[in-house]
C-alpha cells in the first residue's frame, strides 16, 4: 500500500473507533500502552509512556509489516514501533511503524494486533 493509502486507511480506522467509544478528552482516556512480549526489548522513554510504548525495530523486523511488493524498497534507516490498546471492554491493539525522513516523522505501516 502506498503511504497515502496507509494514512487514509488508518484515518478511517480511527474514525470508526471514535464512533464506537465515548469521545475521549485526551490520549490517556483513549488508549494505554502495550508492553513488549519480549522482556529484553528496549523501550524509548517519552512523555506518553502510559498511552503507548515505543521502541526501535530493525530493518528486518520492519520489513515484516510492509506489503510484499514494497519490501525491497524499504530504505535503510531507523524504524520505530509504537503499540497501544484502545480503552474499552473489547478494545483491540494497534501497532504503528514509523521512521524519520528529511527530519519529519512518517507513518510507514500499521497493523491490528492480536495480543
Amino acid at each position: 500500500m502506498r503511504p497515502d493509502g496507509t494514512r487514509a486507511e488508518l484515518r478511517e480506522t480511527m474514525h470508526y473507533v471514535v464512533g464506537k467509544i465515548e469521545r475521549p478528552h485526551n490520549l490517556t482516556e483513549a488508549f494505554h500502552a502495550v508492553l513488549p512480549l519480549k522482556p529484553d526489548r528496549q523501550l524509548i522513554a517519552h512523555p506518553f509512556e502510559r498511552e503507548f510504548s515505543m521502541g526501535e525495530v530493525s530493518r528486518a523486523e520492519a520489513s515484516q509489516y510492509i506489503c510484499a511488493r514494497q519490501q525491497g524498497q524499504l530504505p535503510d534507516r531507523t524504524y520505530y514501533g509504537v503499540v497501544f490498546r484502545f480503552k474499552q471492554s473489547d478494545g483491540g491493539a494497534l501497532g504503528l511503524l514509523w521512521t524519520q525522513e528529511a527530519g519529519a516523522w512518517r507513518l510507514v505501516s500499521f497493523q491490528a494486533l492480536d495480543i
